[in-house]
């Protein structure tokens, strides 16, 4: 059943999101992980930055295995585009190391149980798991009808469902793509888990990657941990 074009609501004018899709990093896991701290850690102390976490895909199936999700307040910042030199050398870097990254800017736009958007300035145990589901879309879907079914198309409604009456299941948030240089991921839905198990958690994933997608689209979800987790804002 559709959902009405209402449960969309306005983003938040104060809040940027970063979400780069790494496809199947073939590197060494510790090296990933080292040249992305770098990275993080010099963008940390910036103005505009509030947080961000690096996702380690749990399971086989995943195509993306690691999901760098970052926050800021305004997008005048090096990686959104602002000229800076050393953040050019870092990337660079990491042309050499033959990543395949679709990095863009996003904004949050709905909540799966209509809670009012709050931004997203909290740090996170290492315990918390995600479910990413990254959503591809055609030509084909236009923003309008893709936003009006949006819990059903993206495999919201399934997580939610599915999970029903369990108090570890947050909130599913959807987030549009507003620009990206490679552009990939039209949308990306993040639920919130808190305590699930990684096993039930791979499992979820791939339950709900066997439902089918609508015409013109392509979801691909996986189950995540926390990698690495950094955080700062100003007094």
């Amino acid at each position: 059943m559709a959902q009405k074009p209402s449960d969309v609501v306005a983003p938040l004018g104060s809040r940027v999101y970063l979400f780069n899709y790494f496809e199947r990093v073939s590197m060494d896991e510790q090296a990933f992980v080292d040249f992305w701290s770098i990275a993080a850690r010099y963008i940390q102390p910036k103005d505009h930055f509030i947080s961000t976490h690096l996702h380690q895909g749990l399971g086989s199936s995943s195509r993306f295995n690691w999901v760098n999700f970052a926050v800021f307040d305004s997008n005048d910042v090096c990686c959104f585009g602002k000229p800076d030199p050393q953040w050019g050398e870092l990337m660079k870097n990491a042309a050499s190391h033959k990543l395949t990254a679709y990095p863009g800017q996003y904004e949050e736009i709905a909540s799966y149980r209509g809670d009012q958007l709050t931004g997203d300035d909290k740090t996170r145990p290492d315990t918390t798991r995600f479910l990413l589901t990254a959503v591809l879309a055609d030509d084909s879907v236009s923003k309008d009808t893709l936003e009006a079914n949006w819990r059903v198309w993206t495999k919201a409604d399934y997580i939610q469902q599915n999970r029903k009456g369990d108090p570890n299941l947050q909130d599913s948030l959807l987030y549009r793509m507003v620009k990206a240089r490679n552009p990939l991921v039209r949308y990306t839905v993040r639920t919130e888990l808190k305590g699930m198990s990684d096993d039930d958690g791979i499992a979820l994933a791939d339950t709900v990657n066997q439902q089918a997608d609508a015409p013109g689209m392509q979801t691909f979800t996986a189950f995540y941990k926390i990698n690495t987790n950094l955080y700062y804002k100003k007094d």
